[in-house]
């Protein structure tokens, strides 16, 4: 020890690189948010994904509770997978023939706007497994073609140092 109540022995930063890097190997990446346009998707995205998954509840448990039948359940989710496979494959053609931040605000939008129908039509006790059917396939053609704008955007939005390595199945 010095006089001044110091070790001589200074720490050594290379030495904890190791240890810092194996940490941030299992902690969350943060450094995107600090974006606030980034910030601004990824909280859109988890009110988005939210809001999808008690419509994927919800919508099923009020059709079977309208009709008692399991079969028009079915009918209903296939009512919402054909336009959002459909919506889908064209969204990502969609995404790049127009500015990307428009189509999210408008699919944002229709996404918001057919689920405020839902409550609407829920708080209204309209049991119409029709309007539900159709609110349902609006929806998912709105999120058909807002998944591949908001994945394309992330690119422009975050540094590549920054971008999550690419998973094994994509680099094939």
């Amino acid at each position: 020890m010095d006089t001044s109540g110091n070790t001589s022995e200074e720490r050594d930063p290379a030495a904890e690189a190791p240890r810092r890097r194996d940490r941030r190997r299992w902690a969350m990446d943060t450094r995107p948010l600090r974006r606030p346009a980034y910030r601004r998707l990824w909280i859109s995205t988890v009110v988005t994904a939210v809001g999808s998954q008690l419509t994927a509840v919800a919508v099923p448990q009020q059709i079977y509770d309208i009709t008692g039948s399991s079969a028009w359940v079915g009918a209903a989710s296939l009512a919402g997978l054909v336009p959002l496979i459909v919506f889908a494959l064209w969204g990502g053609a969609i995404a790049d023939s127009m500015d990307r931040r428009k189509l999210l605000l408008i699919t944002n939008s229709g996404i918001a706007v057919t689920s405020l129908l839902f409550w609407l039509q829920a708080f209204t006790g309209l049991e119409s497994v029709p309007a539900l059917m159709l609110l349902l396939a609006m929806q998912q053609a709105f999120w058909g073609l807002n998944a591949p704008a908001r994945n394309a955007s992330i690119a422009r939005l975050v540094p590549r140092r920054n971008c999550p390595p690419p998973t094994l199945w994509a680099r094939r």
